[in-house]
């Protein structure tokens, strides 16, 4: 179900999706993603309220480890075919995907996808940044005691956001990968996604029990 934080309401997913296993939300067409563990694709309207089945055409074996959106193109990365797939939104759903990445790139223990025109992987110990489909010069100045769990950028935001549950911190970094600041909370080793309102300075993040939110980092 997706629960509304500021009215408390529920919303049932459909018959047909059970367990979403990634999500994403897109900005463009103010729509949430929700992928299930046999690739079947939902989208659901904050405005109207209701899911709607989307046609996606996802290889039967792909192994995906997230998507993201971008403009309205949906990215899927899938470990098992080492490749991240750009859909073109469509009517009722994607058009034809287009295998996105042209360099090889090492995909186990990818964490997380953010894409802000850059398309940047997160690994448990270093950030790939990707631009036109081809790996680009880039080190995440990183603690060597610290972890990369998820990372979060979008268009609208500035800054790159780290969340390290090894030492139960959110990272700020510059886009050029140089640590800015950090926040520390016991929390967070328990976060398993985050989002970011750098407009309100606001840090959300979700456990297994629900969410929180804490003061971004200056």
């Amino acid at each position: 179900k997706i629960t509304s934080v500021t009215d408390k309401k529920e919303y049932s997913f459909p018959e047909n999706i059970q367990n979403a296993q990634s999500y994403s939300f897109m900005n463009d067409l103010n729509l949430l993603f929700l992928i299930d563990e046999k690739n079947r694709l939902v989208s659901f309207s904050p405005i109207s309220l209701k899911f709607n089945n989307d046609t996606i055409d996802i290889p039967n074996n792909a192994k995906i480890r997230s998507i993201e959106s971008y403009l309205t193109y949906l990215y899927i990365i899938d470990s098992a075919n080492r490749q991240i797939y750009r859909y073109p939104r469509a009517e009722n759903g994607f058009g034809e995907k287009t295998n996105w990445l042209q360099d090889d790139i090492d995909f186990e223990n990818i964490t997380g996808m953010a894409i802000d025109g850059n398309l940047y992987l997160s690994k448990k110990d270093s950030v790939i940044k990707l631009f036109n489909r081809k790996i680009q010069n880039f080190e995440l100045k990183k603690d060597a005691d610290s972890s990369i769990d998820k990372i979060f950028t979008d268009e609208d935001t500035i800054s790159l956001y780290v969340l390290d549950k090894t030492n139960g911190e959110l990272d700020k970094y510059g886009k050029e990968g140089d640590k800015q600041a950090f926040v520390s909370n016991q929390a967070l080793t328990e976060a398993v996604d985050i989002r970011i309102d750098e407009k309100n300075s606001l840090a959300y993040f979700i456990t297994s029990e629900g969410m929180f939110k804490i003061t971004l980092p200056r």
